[in-house]
């Protein structure tokens, strides 16, 4: 089975969320699983590693995932500091501004989608909160 487009897409997404790798564990035609891998935060319980560990599941097929469009909303909200933890700092206009050979109607289709992305945490084998970004 290929993977690429959901592991491509959970690379950039999860990353602008703060992961720093990501362990890939199965997929299947509806879903993807994996462990992604943060830097300790002070919230959290310290670890041996200094990393945290968050299991998580992407109820996702390849054939729906959030287009190109989507992809260079998040290297422009990474790129440019538009995030704090899960939270769009910037006004959609300040995005738009950043953003290359896009039209605005392509441009707001495509932020509608990334508001969309929910990826499930996985807790004591139950989907439970999610990965995700809102203003």
């Amino acid at each position: 089975m290929n993977d690429f487009k959901r592991k491509n897409f959970l690379k950039s997404f999860l990353s602008l969320l703060g992961a720093t790798d990501i362990r890939w564990r199965n997929s299947d035609e509806n879903k993807i699983f994996g462990t992604v891998i943060y830097p300790e935060v002070e919230q959290f319980e310290k670890t041996e590693s200094g990393f945290e560990e968050q299991k998580f599941c992407w109820n996702m097929s390849e054939e729906n995932v959030p287009s190109e469009n989507v992809a260079k909303i998040v290297n422009v909200l990474k790129a440019h500091n538009f995030i704090d933890i899960d939270k769009i700092t910037a006004t959609p206009e300040e995005i738009f501004l950043k953003m290359e050979n896009l039209d605005f109607s392509s441009f707001k289709t495509a932020l509608d989608e990334l508001l969309k992305v929910e990826v499930k945490m996985i807790d004591d084998g139950e989907e439970t909160d999610s990965f995700f970004v809102h203003f």
